[in-house]
């Protein structure tokens, strides 16, 4: 957030309503100066207590939105885009209250403006209605948000940044660390406009999602990268089981080399990992949407002929094999299916399932 003046009333914020609840919202108010900065305050505090209360968002802002019509001397309005994201799936809910409409930046390589219903502003009329509407947004996606005073942004011509200019340089950045997309933008904006007197305050918040996770779940890209992320989850799922290190180690290895074999060879855009708990041990899934692919129809090599006469592959499915006390594959729609079964030495008598 850069203010035009020592104070300003644009501002954003981003905060957990539930632990899987993540709400995320960009505001401008009307008017310039220390007026505009109270009533941003005012507003930020109101809006925030409404929806951490529990209430559906749209119920929330139409609320705020009576509450700031009641006390609204300077008559002043605010401009706002609000979501709340589910962590677990990507499903966001938002509301978009006259504010400028997002750009979804998606993995594939898709850039574009979020198509949606505008409400009427904040604090302009007590009755107007707020509609909740939806986007989902998937691993590696991003959305990003910003006031008016980047795309209205004048250089010394009176020129303006414009929302075409904002939108092709985020397409030409391709996939990029929100900090520094919103650096990037900062900057091109400062060397647009030159040596010409600030206008207005900029704000951009940027936010992508790494990951979906519920208990027993994470979605992540099918990239290398995404490993981390997989491992970090099966190291937590596993941190309370009372199995060996044996069975736990198997799990482990295994879920290495499925999850980069995946990302390396299938050419999938996502991968559903879910590690289950059974009264004999464990089921680890990889889900995907690459090509169709059955492991177990693929033969064992001969590991008893040197590295050089042996054909290329297969060592890896084998040593799942060996892992694993069941591995099935189904294909279902555009999805890959694999289920690895493992089984502790006496797990029987030491667990019962989730």
């Amino acid at each position: 957030m850069d203010a035009a003046k020592e104070v300003g009333g644009d501002f954003y914020d981003f905060y957990l309503v539930e632990p899987n609840s993540l709400v995320i919202l960009i505001a401008d108010v009307s008017g310039k100066g220390v007026p505009a900065a109270m009533f941003m305050m005012n507003s930020k505090a109101l809006i925030k207590g409404l929806v951490e209360s529990g209430k559906p968002l749209n119920e929330a802002i139409s609320e705020a939105n009576k509450k700031l019509c009641a006390n609204n001397e300077a008559e002043m309005f605010v401009t706002m885009w609000v979501g709340k994201l589910d962590l677990r799936n990507g499903e966001m809910e938002f509301v978009n209250a006259g504010h400028n409409p997002p750009i979804i930046l998606r993995h594939n390589g898709s850039t574009e403006y979020l198509k949606a219903k505008v409400n009427f502003v904040l604090g302009g009329f007590e009755n107007s209605p707020y509609v909740i509407q939806k986007l989902t947004l998937y691993p590696g996606d991003e959305i990003f948000l910003y006031t008016d005073g980047v795309t209205e942004a004048n250089d010394m011509a009176k020129h303006q940044f414009g929302e075409g200019r904002l939108l092709t340089l985020l397409k030409s950045m391709g996939p990029i660390a929100p900090n520094l997309l919103s650096e990037k933008v900062k900057s091109e904006v400062a060397s647009f406009t030159g040596d010409a007197p600030k206008s207005d305050d900029i704000t951009i918040l940027s936010m992508r999602l790494n990951a979906c996770a519920g208990k027993n779940h994470v979605k992540t890209v099918a990239e290398s990268d995404s490993l981390s992320i997989v491992a970090k989850f099966i190291d937590e799922r596993l941190s309370s089981s009372k199995f060996g290190p044996l069975l736990l180690g198997k799990i482990q290895v295994a879920a290495d080399e499925v999850f980069s074999n995946i990302a390396s060879y299938s050419g999938a855009n996502y991968i559903d990992t879910s590690l289950e708990r059974t009264d004999v041990g464990f089921d680890l899934t990889f889900e995907d949407d690459g090509v169709a692919f059955n492991p177990l129809e693929s033969e064992d090599p001969d590991i008893t002929l040197s590295a050089k006469d042996r054909q290329i592959g297969g060592l890896g499915i084998l040593m799942l094999k060996k892992l694993t006390s069941d591995m099935q594959y189904q294909r279902k729609g555009d999805k890959n299916i694999l289920r690895l079964c493992f089984v502790a030495e006496g797990a029987h008598s030491q667990e019962s399932p989730e």
